[in-house]
């Protein structure tokens, strides 16, 4: 992937791994760190130099709302679909080759989004173009019709009677808002298993690779996105007739939050600067549509 696109596409220095605030977005996905990965810094941070040989890293996947009241029991999640997909900075920490896979080599749903009829974990396809395994797909699909075999399909269970509402429709509720964040509630959606196969690693202290959830067509030059999410907002409804919210990317742009395997730690400030850059803006910048359920 083009760096200098990608700095185009974000346009704004904010620092790895700040929390989406209510302006930014009403829907967003994160990707983090598992606090158990050899080489942990951080949820964002991980330094292949401190893994201690490990091959296989795991990445968690959510889906989060943010709402304008301090009710987490009126947002929820029903349906999206999303891909993960790597760039490489300063060449990149991980070292693709032909030889071996290094990347992306699996997703798991979790069970209350891993509905048996609509649901799909995804599968394998190259979306940057930097021998790093990627997962999923730039075909455009908004529900309808048969789903990209590669994109990561995730629905709420609706054949589990506590994710159905009075009227029979799929949704589930949020529990507690996230802490620091009284006004987002989030969700867990999968884990995703980055494997790193031995030999793999950039001996430049200052390669990072990127990992992050997209949209269809991501880059910005690459056409119009057509991924979609349903999910609820302050809706006093959510047990009966609810509203739903359809975010559609606009722009292309609209990546989630990244993480990071870093070469070595700590990493030179030059570096983290770039790092920043790239990452800013990191969140789902969507129009908004709403439609009543039926």
């Amino acid at each position: 992937m083009n760096t200098k696109m990608l700095q185009a596409a974000m346009g704004a220095v904010v620092l790895v791994g700040l929390s989406v605030s209510p302006a930014m977005a009403d829907f967003a996905y994160d990707l983090r760190f598992a606090a158990a990965n050899p080489g942990y810094l951080d949820s964002k941070n991980l330094s292949l130099a401190a893994a201690g040989g490990a091959t296989t890293f795991t990445l968690e996947l959510w889906g989060r709302v943010t709402g304008a009241d301090l009710d987490p029991t009126n947002d929820g999640l029903v349906f999206g679909n999303v891909s993960i997909q790597s760039t490489q900075i300063h060449n990149g920490a991980i070292l693709g080759n032909s030889s071996y896979v290094a990347g992306v080599t699996g997703v798991t749903l979790t069970p209350n989004f891993a509905d048996a009829t609509l649901s799909h974990p995804g599968g394998a396809k190259a979306l940057s173009g930097d021998n790093i395994q990627d997962w999923g797909s730039m075909a455009e699909w908004r529900g309808f019709g048969p789903a990209p075999a590669e994109l990561i399909t995730w629905f709420v269970d609706w054949h589990n009677p506590a994710f159905n509402n009075s009227l029979g429709l799929p949704r589930i509720k949020g529990a507690a808002s996230i802490p620091g964040d009284p006004h987002t509630t989030e969700w867990e959606l999968a884990t995703v298993t980055i494997t790193v196969p031995a030999g793999s690693v950039s001996t430049d202290l200052s390669g990072v690779t990127q990992f992050l959830p997209v949209l269809a067509n991501f880059p910005i030059d690459s056409g119009a996105a057509g991924q979609v999410v349903t999910y609820l907002q302050d809706d006093s409804r959510i047990d009966g007739p609810y509203t739903s919210k359809n975010v559609a990317s606009t722009s292309a742009t609209a990546p989630g939050t990244p993480v990071n395997f870093l070469t070595s730690v700590p990493l030179p400030s030059a570096a983290w600067a770039g790092l920043a850059l790239l990452s800013g803006m990191g969140v789902a910048r969507c129009c908004r549509r709403k439609r009543t359920a039926t």
